[in-house]
């Protein structure tokens, strides 16, 4: 049910609270900075804990540095009290440095910002954000044609199975740890630059070189000593004869050696076992998109009557004679605004607004909150879309510094604000 009545110091100017009546269809007015936008912001933070959709906000704000943005600057408190029409209570309490609290009815409020952020967007992501609302179900025959390593592939990504939304973002989560299966490869192979293979008989080598450099330290250090010239002749063909002896390196040169040789070849391992990692997720990569492409395919053609549904019920919302038109054609939707004169192709300024309340509308129920700011529309567009908007189900604020060209459109309650920095902010009902 829609809020009546609320009570918050969300940007007070003096840090008092401020009441605000409320109907189910409110234009909110007044010159900027005339809290406006605050008000708009206690009905959310009342209905779902959150801040969403107003204008320069990309996500939902509920974290403590947002909250305490909308504390007054003379207070430490943030406090929302409201009821609705059936005489529930709504709350919302923060305190800087503790949690927030809501208590009061779970409702919903409509993300005009992304609605915009999807409609705008590339076919496959408005297709995918139309068939999560729309939950078209899934036909019996959509996986049962689908050849049996593409079923085997499936069965392992998501055991439970699922709809196509559902096995989509399964084989997303896949590809991302895919991906970066093969980031870590690519990354490992360069690191190191090249790096031979070292065969046995290299390493046999360094190992013989090593024990000819030691031998040659040994017996220069007895024959200074005057060793036997018998010992010291077994000693030379215990380091690989007299000619391997004469030409070793150093002690320190041939462990280098050794020590090399034993590093390229426990690299040159590891590097093999990255590049079968490499190449396993490469060619599993390849497999996840193919199939996810087949799935994708299978969401556009399963949307084509849910969305003819949808225009229509949208197209309530318009002024008479636009309707909401969503083109599929195999992978591709497209969103565009019908008028008498033709289809508006680039949706943008107001007549990008119409197209957003009315999609916004069409996908509400009674109870949730629909937010907007008009800073598209001129006293025309506004009076037009305000009795359009009249028929919507859920409760709809709009805050504009202007009102509606005309008459007052049937339903709606204007509330007017004025602020002044230090005085309590001036709320009239007109």
């Amino acid at each position: 049910m829609y809020l009546t009545h609320m009570e918050t110091n969300l940007k007070s100017p003096n840090g008092d609270v401020y009441s605000t009546p409320l109907g189910r269809l409110t234009l909110l007015l007044g010159k900027n900075e005339a809290n406006k936008s605050a008000v708009a912001e206690a009905a959310m933070l009342a209905k779902t804990g959150s801040v969403l959709g107003l204008p320069y906000k990309d996500k939902a704000m509920k974290g403590a540095e947002y909250l305490a943005t909308l504390i007054p600057i003379s207070g430490s408190s943030l406090i929302v009290s409201a009821k609705d029409a059936n005489g529930h209570a709504y709350r919302f309490d923060y305190e800087r440095g503790s949690r927030a609290k809501r208590e009061g009815p779970e409702a919903k409020a409509l993300v005009m910002h992304t609605l915009r952020e999807k409609m705008g967007a590339s076919d496959e992501t408005r297709a995918l954000f139309l068939y999560e609302y729309l939950q078209p179900p899934m036909a019996e025959t959509t996986l049962a044609g689908f050849p049996p390593e593409a079923q085997s592939l499936l069965g392992e990504i998501c055991p439970g199975g699922g709809d196509l939304l559902a096995l989509i973002k399964a084989i997303d989560k896949q590809l991302k740890l895919t991906k970066g299966s093969i980031v870590a490869a690519t990354s490992m192979l360069a690191a190191p630059g090249s790096v031979s293979a070292v065969s046995d008989d290299q390493l046999a080598s360094a190992w013989a070189g090593l024990r000819a450099a030691f031998v040659k330290e040994v017996a220069q250090e007895m024959a200074q000593e005057g060793a036997q010239a018998d010992i010291l002749r077994i000693l030379l063909r215990r380091g690989g004869g007299n000619a391997a002896v004469r030409d070793a390196s150093s002690w320190d040169e041939a462990s280098k050696v050794v020590r090399q040789v034993a590093t390229d070849r426990r690299l040159h391992a590891t590097l093999q076992v990255a590049q079968a990692t490499k190449t396993r997720a490469t060619i599993r990569k390849e497999r996840l998109s193919q199939l996810r492409g087949v799935l994708v395919e299978q969401v556009f053609e399963a949307l084509r009557v849910p969305v003819a549904a949808l225009s229509v019920r949208a197209s309530r919302f318009l002024p008479e004679g636009e309707a909401v038109v969503f083109h599929v054609i195999e992978t591709t939707i497209r969103p565009f605004l019908s008028k008498p004169t033709g289809e508006y192709r680039a949706i943008s300024g107001s007549t990008e607004q119409r197209f957003l309340i009315a999609l916004a509308c069409a996908m509400s129920q009674e109870g949730d909150l629909l937010v907007m700011a008009d800073r598209a529309f001129d006293p025309q567009t506004l009076a037009v879309t305000m009795r359009a908007l009249a028929k919507a189900p859920c409760q709809v604020l709009i805050t504009s510094p202007i009102k509606p060209k005309g008459r007052k459109p049937s339903g709606w309650s204007y509330v007017e604000l004025a602020r002044e920095d230090g005085a309590p902010l001036d709320v009239a009902v007109l």
